[in-house]
């Protein structure tokens, strides 16, 4: 197997972060790293064109004329990978996204094996990220098929789940078990000694998404309009509503160098009450929609959810930020998306 290239997005200045994602690309043996520089900051830019200039047989650095987003940052490297005669397989990486040593290896074995008995172009591999699989997507190797919440829950609330929430919450008070909101995907329960141990997932993060880019003639590429946040999510669902399947494979570990503004919150509410106002709006709007649109929500339990998730909140937050809530809210049900203006404090 050959002609794998590593995609990444950067903007900001990260580089901190993103020169050890390059080298342990490179480690690992990718032949190529794509990095789609999303109008970073100037000392951003001078690194990477040093970098490229270093390995230009292997670093390749697009950059753009703005910050488009994850969703359109993702989309540029996809094109362009897609596009590249030498180019067969496509590795997903956040700029803040370490390859543990074998973790690509890992993947490229479960290629093979896989692809003996299912088409290049219907399925995906992902890299196992703690901060994402182990706190976002609890227990998702039991429950709702990972990460998209329950049916008809409202931004991940679910009155419905309230009484089972309080029984296991007395359940371990009354055991003296910990209270902890890190989920089983990654315990003791898993035989760490198959190599090949997966959990069928029904979306992923970009980061650590590993597949024959066959793979996007199938289901496109992500959505523009949508800019950051849930984008992943979006695309990566319709990679599975395309009949095509994404094995989560726990062996090949990517540790997260930076961690996520929502993922340090406590609940959605405190990442709600807490978050910088574009990150927030971004984060409601294309969530809503994502229900909307993909998982269809729309029945009277999910607009039950939806107010009482409005009236904690309200509680919760500012007068200000509650209104950019409510309008984020009313934006991804219009299905009104794309890029906004920066929000006055």
């Amino acid at each position: 197997m050959d002609g794998v290239y590593a995609v990444t997005v950067t903007y900001g200045n990260r580089w901190c972060f993103l020169e050890k994602v390059i080298n342990a690309a490179l480690r690992e043996g990718v032949d190529r790293v794509l990095v789609i520089d999303n109008n970073s900051e100037a000392e951003s830019r001078e690194n990477l064109m040093k970098a490229e200039q270093s390995k230009p047989e292997r670093i390749c650095v697009e950059h753009l004329d703005r910050n488009y987003g994850s969703a359109g940052g993702f989309r540029k490297g996809l094109e362009m990978a897609f596009h590249d005669p030498a180019c067969v397989f496509i590795w997903l990486l956040d700029d803040d996204n370490e390859p543990s040593p074998g973790s690509l290896k890992v993947l490229r074995d479960a290629w093979e094996k896989h692809c003996k008995k299912e088409a290049a172009d219907s399925f995906a591999l992902s890299a196992f990220r703690e901060n994402i699989f182990s706190l976002n997507y609890n227990n998702s190797a039991q429950s709702s098929k990972t990460g998209i919440g329950r049916k008809n829950s409202f931004l991940f609330f679910d009155i419905t789940e309230f009484p089972a929430k309080i029984i296991r919450y007395l359940r371990k008070l009354s055991s003296g078990t910990p209270l902890s909101r890190t989920s089983n995907i990654k315990s003791g329960n898993l035989k760490r000694s198959d190599r090949f141990l997966s959990t069928e997932l029904k979306v992923a993060p970009y980061g650590g998404l590993f597949f024959n880019k066959s793979l996007l003639s199938r289901v496109g590429y992500p959505k523009n309009e949508l800019f950051t946040y849930m984008d992943d999510f979006d695309w990566t669902f319709r990679v599975t509503e395309n009949n095509a399947k994404i094995y989560l494979m726990h062996e090949s570990i990517i540790r997260d160098l930076d961690v996520s503004w929502n993922i340090k919150k406590s609940s959605i509410f405190h990442a709600m009450r807490d978050g910088p106002d574009l990150r927030v709006y971004y984060t409601v709007r294309n969530r809503v929609y994502f229900e909307r649109s993909a998982l269809k929500s729309g029945t009277a339990i999910y607009w039950i959810n939806g107010v009482i998730f409005l009236l904690i909140l309200r509680i919760m937050v500012s007068r200000r930020r509650y209104s950019l809530v409510k309008k984020a809210v009313k934006d991804g049900i219009n299905g009104k998306l794309g890029m906004i203006a920066p929000i006055n404090n």
